[in-house]
């Protein structure tokens, strides 16, 4: 328990995040059908995310040095070995991303009929959608205080109800 507290951001060294999951992987063998063992597979779970976060910031960081190499090590072990955590969908199109990039559309198109199947919704999925297919990805680059900014939407408001009132005598 004392190494699941020393665990860090994902954005740090996860060397106790290793050791803790060790451990509480040891107490679930060791102790099956215990009273914790909700907690300790909770627990698990979460060091799972955190570890799969860690190696998908390392991941992105290789794409952005142009390190191509580096960045599939990194993303093939989350899609082999953090399955089930929560940025598996993002790992997913990085992967779909890199291979078509490196003109292997084969497997590019197999990483994206696994995002399309577990993640219809994903926004991960209209993204590598766009790629496999060759369309135009629309950006937005209105900022989400642009978009909502209430100033502008009431402005824009009596605009659209530039109604003049004409009193009869």
């Amino acid at each position: 328990m004392t190494y699941y507290v020393l665990i860090k951001k994902p954005d740090y060294s996860q060397k106790d995040a290793y050791t803790a999951l060790d451990k509480f992987n040891f107490i679930l063998n060791a102790f099956p059908n215990s009273k914790y063992e909700i907690d300790i597979i909770t627990k698990i779970q979460i060091i799972d995310n955190n570890l799969a976060i860690n190696k998908l910031s390392t991941a992105k960081f290789y794409l952005e040095k142009k390190n191509i190499n580096g960045a599939l090590i990194y993303l093939k072990d989350i899609y082999e070995n953090h399955s089930s955590s929560l940025s598996i969908d993002e790992t997913l199109y990085l992967l779909v991303n890199i291979y078509k990039s490196i003109k292997e559309d084969e497997i590019a198109k197999n990483y994206a009929a696994i995002l399309a199947y577990n993640f219809p919704k994903s926004k991960w999925y209209e993204k590598s959608y766009n790629i496999i297919n060759e369309l135009e990805i629309e950006t937005d680059d209105e900022s989400w205080f642009e978009k909502f900014n209430p100033i502008r939407l009431i402005k824009n408001d009596n605009e659209e109800e530039n109604i003049e009132i004409q009193i009869i005598e």
